[in-house]
């Protein structure tokens, strides 16, 4: 299959192959890439040297991953145990990435835990990205001991309407995953006709992207989704993919959702969307919209 990137009404179509093929004899482009990934391959051994005594402690205790992002997921419902380990990770990281990971995988829990290291990290950062990721954690995973602290941030203007915004939208999708596991005999027919919608982004818009596919979806695919998916897509080698499928609601009925990552280069993702019509028209009418802001 060709990927095709939807340009700008003014200019050609052009497939990514031929893209990248003009990049490559892009002298400047080829620089200032290189430079990127210097860059990013040092913030990512930041990255991997605070992680490793979290990794090696959750491996110590029987959680087997090769990264802490995968351990979250892969033992999700979190025990109690590999709960203790992560928030002992968020007191003694400094790491941004590493406390947004850590911070997002006490987000699918068995039980709820003591949110006050959540709201240390909180008060002591003034990063908006850490902050909203502790807020929606709160919202998500209901933690006990800090209900003064939500009542007050509830009070403030923006951070209070915030946090009610993600309980609502939680409650949203919790209440969609209920129907969409009800017995076959209890739900409406899915709607099995997905239209593929595609197209290749630098790593940096994934995640919002993402966060506009995410606002166009009523239920089953929000804000833990998108993270997810983003978080993975930052870790795809060269010629990986992966694929996710999402049981999400669409004009009112149950729907299947897919989304693929495609590491065609190097920092350089494809997106693949399957989603019903309906959705998919929304889907591109956004792609289109977000390459002509983006000069693609």
């Amino acid at each position: 299959m060709v990927l095709v990137l939807k340009m700008s009404k003014k200019k050609k179509w052009r497939t990514v192959g031929e893209i990248l093929a003009e990049q490559a004899n892009n002298a400047e482009f080829q620089c200032r890439k290189a430079e990127r990934d210097r860059r990013r391959e040092v913030r990512m051994e930041q990255y991997r040297d605070q992680e490793r005594p979290i990794l090696e402690e959750l491996i110590f205790k029987g959680f087997d991953a090769p990264s802490v992002f995968e351990a979250a997921r892969n033992y999700a419902p979190l025990p109690d145990e590999m709960v203790e380990i992560l928030l002992g990770g968020i007191e003694k990281t400094s790491d941004l990435k590493l406390l947004e990971v850590l911070i997002r995988g006490l987000g699918n829990v068995a039980r709820p835990f003591d949110g006050r290291p959540l709201v240390r990290c909180y008060e002591s950062s003034n990063d908006c990205n850490l902050q909203f990721a502790v807020l929606s954690t709160i919202a998500l995973a209901r933690p006990h001991s800090i209900d003064e602290w939500i009542e007050k941030i509830r009070q403030h203007p923006i951070h209070g309407k915030t946090l009610r915004e993600l309980e609502k939208a939680y409650t949203k999708e919790r209440r969609g995953r209920a129907t969409a596991t009800e017995p076959p005999e209890k739900r409406k027919a899915t709607n099995t006709d997905l239209v593929e919608s595609s197209m290749n982004f630098d790593l940096e818009h994934v995640k919002p992207f993402l966060h506009r596919v995410a606002s166009l979806i009523k239920a089953g695919f929000g804000d833990s989704e998108v993270e997810e998916v983003a978080s993975f897509a930052e870790q795809l080698e060269a010629g990986d993919e992966k694929e996710w499928t999402f049981a999400t609601r669409s004009q009112g009925k149950p729907s299947e959702f897919r989304v693929r990552v495609v590491m065609s280069d190097v920092g350089a993702p494809d997106l693949h969307f399957f989603s019903p019509p309906v959705l998919a028209e929304k889907i591109d009418a956004e792609l289109e919209r977000f390459a002509d802001e983006n000069g693609k």
